[in-house]
């Protein structure tokens, strides 16, 4: 924290981006200091800014699969973001609490975080947050077992995504799919689920992870 303190907001959201973006980023933060220290009760930093280094920080916790300090994280941004009246970020913070939730076995309250999510995306006529919101609620049926289930939300999201042109939520989708066919021993589904697959070579942290899941899934899918 006292490393911090010297570091402007925008710099922290700046280098809190950068090792989201790039796993091996030289230039890290020591995440759990950044969390004291947005967290620490400072009047004059509880702006939208720190809403976003909040938000930036949640998902460095979620990709070190840290669960519970990405939750810390996301719950305290949306309770700022709500004092703020800022939509845009409390769908953010939302989606992140719904996702940690849901890793840590806190199916009911996930339900509702993805659901409010769902609800902000649709208030701001934002579709590709709604197929993210979508992609999400399949995900948490997914977790629960209930194949039939998800596989609804994840062919709903993956229509729409091909409707609007986002070719990585609907490659997204079709791994969610594939993922589906693998639990209902149907490898010829998920096959086709994922007939249409990516062939760009990824750069950044989340297109990795996208990529990562889709290989995963094929290679299980054939074996």
């Amino acid at each position: 924290q006292d490393e911090l303190k010297n570091v402007s907001l925008a710099e922290l959201c700046k280098r809190l981006e950068a090792a989201r973006q790039q796993p091996d980023n030289a230039d890290r933060i020591d995440l759990d200091a950044a969390l004291r220290y947005l967290t620490s009760p400072l009047e004059d930093t509880q702006t939208e800014q720190t809403v976003d280094a909040l938000l930036h920080l949640a998902r460095n916790f979620h990709y070190a699969a840290r669960p519970a300090e990405c939750l810390r994280s996301a719950s305290y941004a949306a309770r700022l973001a709500k004092g703020l009246e800022d939509k845009s970020q409390l769908y953010r913070a939302r989606v992140l609490e719904g996702v940690a939730l849901s890793e840590l076995g806190r199916f009911a309250e996930a339900t509702v975080a993805h659901v409010e999510g769902w609800s902000l995306a649709r208030v701001m006529d934002d579709v590709q947050r709604e197929i993210w919101a979508i992609g999400n609620l399949g995900a948490l049926c997914f977790g629960m077992g209930q194949w039939s289930a998800a596989i609804r939300y994840f062919e709903k999201a993956r229509s729409m995504a091909e409707e609007y042109g986002f070719a990585d939520l609907e490659f997204h989708s079709r791994t969610n799919l594939a993922d589906c066919a693998v639990q209902l021993r149907d490898p010829v589904g998920g096959l086709a689920a994922l007939s249409q697959f990516r062939t760009e070579t990824p750069e950044t942290r989340p297109q990795m992870s996208v990529s990562a899941n889709g290989l995963n899934t094929l290679s299980r899918l054939h074996l």
